[in-house]
């Protein structure tokens, strides 16, 4: 059993601690879904959230939204909107302060945010939460989510050729060894899946000259956790010599920061609802 799989489990205990109905993994569904999209989430999906996920490319939602893998029970999208959903239609102080933003001014949320990096470069990166602000003080903020992906004991895919010699590598040139040095094959990442992240600044550059790249994962108690971190830190690191705003946090660090920051009563079952189904305040084994 993998890593990925056992945390999959653990999710459809806490499921069947809920009395939650959901289908079991089988030949014919790879994994553990809910029947009741609605027994996802903490707060209902909104109306607005839900028809980013219908036109998002990918499959979260499909048809009219009675499938897709915003279903799953280890669904990192599932994750970010119980995280990032409560703050879509209020004030986003200290969520920003979170995460490490100073921002005073009103600031844009949404999921499935398109970022093309041009024609003939295949289907755009599409960012899991952006946070936006236009005006004199314009802001920029790309999150990408992970849950259970990382671990799920598979090759990392490389970058292709065409987007490693992109032309946006001439100005950073250590992203750029990094680019080629994974195309056509990463060989270098066992739990980091760096060339998603390449083709996330290529199309936020595509959109803007100053842009932040948060990569949100989920830490574990075992090996796979430590070297999941050292690999992000290293690309983090990489990226930051070339004048590039990317940074690593993970989920339990952002859920600790909440809690210091958001101590309103409004907040307090958000809070505990997702240390209670994530176990955000400890690594799960």
């Amino acid at each position: 059993m993998t890593l990925r799989q056992k945390l999959e489990l653990w999710q459809a205990r806490w499921a069947d601690r809920q009395a939650l109905s959901f289908r079991p993994r089988n030949a014919t569904s790879p994994a553990r879904a809910v029947i009741d999209l609605r027994d996802q989430f903490f707060e209902p999906l909104d109306m607005v959230s839900e028809n980013e996920f219908l036109q998002g490319s990918g499959g979260e939602l499909a048809g009219t939204g009675s499938e897709g893998h915003l279903y799953s029970l280890l669904s990192s999208a599932a994750l970010a909107v119980n995280v990032f959903a409560h703050w879509r239609f209020r004030p986003k102080r200290e969520l920003l302060r979170a995460l490490g933003f100073q921002l005073d001014h009103p600031v844009w949320l949404g999921f499935e945010c398109e970022f093309p990096i041009a024609a003939g470069f295949g289907t755009a990166p599409y960012a899991d939460v952006t946070l936006a602000a236009e005006g004199c003080e314009p802001f920029l903020c790309a999150i990408e989510a992970k849950l259970g992906e990382p671990y799920a004991d598979m090759p990392q895919h490389g970058l292709r050729p065409g987007h490693a010699g992109h032309a946006y590598f001439k100005d950073w040139p250590n992203l750029a060894k990094l680019a080629r040095k994974i195309s056509p094959e990463d060989h270098v990442h066992r739990y980091l899946h760096a060339a998603q992240l390449l083709k996330h600044l290529l199309g936020l550059r595509s959109r803007s000259r100053k842009f932040t790249l948060l990569y949100l994962w989920f830490d574990v108690s075992d090996p796979a956790g430590r070297r999941h971190r050292d690999e992000a830190h290293a690309f983090t690191l990489i990226a930051r010599r070339d004048g590039i705003d990317v940074w690593a946090m993970t989920w339990q660090e952002l859920w600790e920061a909440l809690s210091e920051e958001a101590r309103g009563e409004e907040h307090r079952a958000y809070l505990a609802y997702l240390r209670q189904r994530y176990a955000l305040d400890r690594r799960v084994p």
